[in-house]
C-alpha cells in the first residue's frame, strides 16, 4: 500500500511541477509592420486547429505554437493558420500576410535570434526566451538598432548604427548596407547603415531600423531631456543611494495593454573621468596604488582624457615597479600601451620579452593558474605577435583547455576576460580549423554562462566590476549590452544605478581605492571598447643576418621593418618561432653564405636553432646538432646584436634540415632492399634443394 500512495504522490505531483508559469517575449514582424511585441505567460498546453480541418489538436511542453494561440486569445493577432506537414507543422499565415505560394515570401521562427529547427510545434520555449516570427524572404535574419546612447539632451545629435545577426557565429555585427530609420514616425534613410539624428523636443521617443531581406529590429526607447547644466547632476541614477531605471506610466510600447515605459540610463562618463582624475597623486599614481594606476590607464585612454594627467600618469608607471608576477607585467605592458609607449623599450624595460619569457612551451606562468594566460594574449598581439606564433597558438589552446563543463572560467570576471582574448584570436584569423571551430564553441558557451549569471536589475556577477567587464565582453561579441535585457534592464542600467552623485561607481562608504578602481572599469565599459581596441600597436623587431655575416638589428618602426624585408633581402626568409621568441630572425638565403663541409653545417645549425630559441633560462627541446655539443641553456642568448656575433656564415637551416630526411629515406630502402633481396635468395636455394629430393 505504501508504494502504491507513493506512485500515485510522484503521478499528481508529476504534472503540477511542469504547470510552472513560462515566460517569455513574443514579437511579430509583418511585411510591412509589427504586429506585436509584448511580454506572454505561455500555456503548458494548448490547442490548435490545423488548416482546412476542424479537429483541434493539443500541443504540450511549452510549444512555441502556444505562444501563438496565446496571442490570438489576448486579441494581440486576429488569426493565423498552420499546416501539418508530417515531419512539422508550418507557420502559413498570421492575420493577412500569407506565405506565396512560391514559398519567396514565408513566415520565419526563431528562439533568441537563432533559426528554429523544427517546425513550429516542436519549438519548446523556456522562461526569457525571445520568440521571432518574421514574414520575408529566408533566411530574413534579425536586425539590431545600436544607440549611441539611451538619454540624449536636447539639440544634441544621437549617433545609431544598423547591425545584423550572423546565423554562423550567433551573434549580431555591424551591417554596412541600405537601411531605413525610423524615430517616431520620422524616416531617415542610410546608405551605410549608420545616421545621426538630432532631437528638437524633449519627451520619449521610439526607434527601430528595417533593411531590405532582413527582419525589423525590434524597438528601442530613447529619453530627450533639458540641455541644462543639472540635468547630469539630478538625472536618474546619479543620486546617493543609485536607482534603477526611470519608469514611468503609460503604453509599454507593446501591443496589448498599458505598463510601464523603461528609460535606459548610461553611466554619465564625464562625471566620472573627473571623480577618477580627483584621486590622482602629486606622483601621478592614482590613490597611490599601482594596480589600480594600470587600470586608470587604460581608462583614461580609452577617453582621451585629460593629457596632463595621462602624461603625469605614464611617467608614474615607467619609474614604478610593476611586480614580479607575469600577471603584473601584462598589466603594465598593456597600460603603457594604451598610453602610448612602446612596451619593447618602456624605460628600459622589455615587457614583452618578460611575458614571452614565462612562456613554457604550452602556456604562459604558472600552469596551475590560466588569467595569465588571458592577459598575456592582449599585450602579445599589439605587440607584433598572430596566431602563427606558437606562443599565442598553444596559449589559445590553453586557455580553452581550462574553461569548465558550464562554459565559464571560473566565475564572471575571468569568463568576461577569455572572451575578449578569444574573440581577439577570431578577429585576427589564420586559425588552424580546429581550432577556430574550438574558439567557436567556446564562446557560445561562455556568452550563455554570462547571460546565466544575469540578475533582473541588469547586473551581471557580484558587483559593478564584473559587469563592466561583461559590458567589454559583450561588445567584443560583435553585439550591444542594450540588447542583454532582463526584466527590461540591462547592464549599463545597472552600472548608472551605482554611479553616486560625486560620479564614483559604488557606495560612498567603500574604500576610496575600490572606488577608483570600479570607476575606471565603468569607465572604460561606458566606452563600447574592448581592451584590444584601446592598445595602440606597435611592430616586433627585427635582426637580419646579412650576406656579408653581420647581424643587424632593424628599426622598431613598421615602416623600416617592412623596408627590410620587401628590399634589403628581396630572398629572405622569415623563419618559423616556436617558442615565442621577442625578436623575428631573417635569414638570408643559402646561396648568400659561402659552402661548408658538412660538420661544420652541423655547427652552425645549432647556433641557427639557438637563436631560434633565444628565450632567456628555457632549456633547447629541438637540438639538430650533436648530442655530446648540446648546451645546457641559452640564457647568453639575447636579443641584441652583440650577443648573437656567433651567428656570422650562417647556413640555410631549411637547406640542411631537408638534406638530413632525404639521406635516411636513402639508408631504409638500401636497408628493405637488401632484406628483401636475402629472403629471396635463401628462398631460391631452399626450393632447389627440396625439388632435388
Amino acid at each position: 500500500m505504501k508504494l502504491i500512495g507513493l506512485i500515485t504522490a510522484v503521478f499528481f505531483l508529476i504534472p503540477v511541477a511542469s504547470l510552472a508559469a513560462v515566460d517569455v517575449k513574443l514579437r511579430i514582424e509583418g511585411p510591412d509592420q509589427n504586429f506585436v511585441s509584448s511580454p506572454l505567460v505561455l500555456p503548458e498546453s494548448c490547442s490548435a486547429v490545423e488548416s482546412g480541418t476542424s479537429t483541434p489538436r493539443v500541443f504540450s511542453g511549452d510549444k512555441a505554437i502556444c505562444a501563438l494561440e496565446q496571442a490570438r486569445a489576448d486579441d494581440l493577432i486576429s488569426a493565423y493558420q498552420v499546416t501539418d506537414w508530417v515531419f512539422g507543422y508550418s507557420l502559413d499565415a498570421i492575420n493577412y500576410a500569407t506565405n506565396t505560394p512560391d514559398w519567396s515570401q514565408t513566415w520565419t521562427i526563431r528562439i533568441n535570434n537563432i533559426a528554429a529547427q523544427t517546425g513550429i510545434d516542436g519549438a519548446s520555449l523556456q522562461s526569457g526566451d525571445v520568440l521571432l516570427l518574421a514574414y520575408g524572404p529566408w533566411p530574413l535574419e534579425p536586425l539590431n538598432l545600436r544607440l549611441a546612447t539611451s538619454t540624449s539632451a536636447l539639440n544634441q545629435p544621437v549617433e545609431m548604427s544598423t547591425e545584423v545577426w550572423n546565423d554562423t557565429n550567433k551573434q549580431f555585427e555591424n551591417f554596412y548596407a541600405t537601411s531605413t530609420f525610423w524615430i517616431n514616425g520620422e524616416k531617415i534613410e542610410s546608405a551605410s547603415g549608420t545616421t545621426g539624428w538630432t532631437p528638437a523636443a524633449t519627451g520619449t521617443v521610439e526607434a527601430w531600423v528595417e533593411a531590405p531581406g532582413k527582419a525589423r529590429s525590434d524597438k528601442k526607447i530613447l529619453e530627450i531631456i533639458e540641455a541644462t547644466a543639472s540635468s547630469s547632476d539630478s538625472g536618474p541614477g546619479n543620486d546617493a543611494t543609485g536607482t534603477p531605471p526611470v519608469e514611468s506610466a503609460g503604453s509599454n510600447n507593446m501591443a496589448g495593454g498599458g505598463g510601464t515605459i523603461i528609460v535606459h540610463q548610461t553611466i554619465d562618463t564625464a562625471k566620472a573621468v573627473k571623480y577618477l582624475l580627483a584621486g590622482q597623486l602629486s606622483d601621478g599614481s592614482i590613490g597611490g596604488d599601482r594596480i589600480v594606476s594600470d587600470w586608470a590607464a587604460l581608462a583614461l585612454a580609452a577617453v582621451a582624457a585629460d593629457s596632463d594627467a595621462r602624461e603625469k600618469l605614464k611617467n608614474y608607471l615607467l619609474a614604478d615597479d610593476p611586480g614580479a608576477k607575469t600577471t603584473d607585467y601584462e598589466r603594465r605592458a598593456m597600460a603603457l600601451m594604451a598610453l602610448g609607449v612602446d612596451p619593447y623599450s618602456a624605460a628600459g624595460k622589455n615587457y614583452i620579452e618578460k611575458i614571452v619569457s614565462a612562456f613554457d612551451g604550452n602556456q604562459l606562468g604558472d600552469s596551475l593558474y590560466f588569467n595569465d594566460d588571458i592577459f598575456g594574449i592582449f599585450p602579445l598581439f599589439s605587440a607584433g605577435y598572430s596566431n602563427a606564433d606558437a606562443v599565442i597558438a598553444k596559449t589559445i589552446s590553453f586557455i580553452l583547455a581550462s574553461r569548465q563543463a558550464d562554459g565559464s572560467w571560473g566565475g564572471v570576471d575571468l569568463t568576461a576576460a577569455a572572451i575578449q582574448a578569444l574573440a581577439q584570436a577570431k578577429n585576427r584569423g589564420g586559425l588552424e580549423p580546429e581550432l577556430e571551430t574550438n574558439i567557436n564553441e567556446a564562446l557560445l558557451k561562455a556568452k550563455n554562462y554570462l547571460k546565466s549569471a544575469q540578475q533582473n536589475t541588469g547586473q551581471i556577477g557580484s558587483n559593478s566590476m564584473s559587469t563592466s567587464w561583461s559590458i567589454q565582453a559583450i561588445n567584443a561579441l560583435g553585439e550591444s549590452p542594450f540588447g542583454w535585457e532582463k526584466n527590461y534592464h540591462n547592464p549599463n542600467d545597472f552600472l548608472r544605478s551605482q554611479q553616486q552623485s560625486d560620479g564614483g561607481m559604488e557606495e560612498t562608504t567603500a574604500a576610496d581605492n575600490i572606488r577608483l578602481w570600479s570607476t575606471a572599469y565603468a569607465i572604460t565599459a561606458s566606452t563600447d571598447k574592448t581592451w584590444s581596441g584601446i592598445l595602440n600597436t606597435f611592430p616586433r623587431p627585427v635582426i637580419v643576418v646579412n650576406a656579408a655575416g653581420g647581424l643587424n638589428n632593424a628599426s622598431s618602426s613598421a615602416d623600416t621593418t617592412q623596408d627590410i624585408a620587401s628590399t634589403s633581402l628581396p630572398e629572405a626568409t622569415l623563419k618559423a618561432d616556436e617558442t615565442g621568441s621577442t625578436t623575428a630572425i631573417i635569414v638570408q638565403a643559402e646561396a648568400a653564405f659561402p659552402a661548408a663541409p658538412e660538420q661544420a653545417r652541423a655547427k652552425e645549425q645549432r647556433k641557427v636553432n639557438a637563436i631560434d630559441k633565444k628565450v632567456k633560462g628555457v632549456k633547447i627541446s629541438n637540438y639538430a646538432g650533436p648530442i655530446n655539443e648540446k648546451p645546457d641553456n641559452i640564457a647568453d642568448l639575447k636579443s641584441t646584436s652583440s650577443n648573437l656575433t656567433e651567428a656570422k656564415n650562417i647556413p640555410d637551416s631549411n637547406a640542411y634540415l631537408s638534406e638530413k630526411p632525404n639521406r635516411n629515406y636513402a639508408k631504409f630502402i638500401f636497408f628493405f632492399s637488401s632484406v628483401i633481396a636475402l629472403t629471396l635468395g635463401l628462398y631460391l636455394i631452399m626450393h632447389k634443394r627440396i625439388s632435388r629430393k
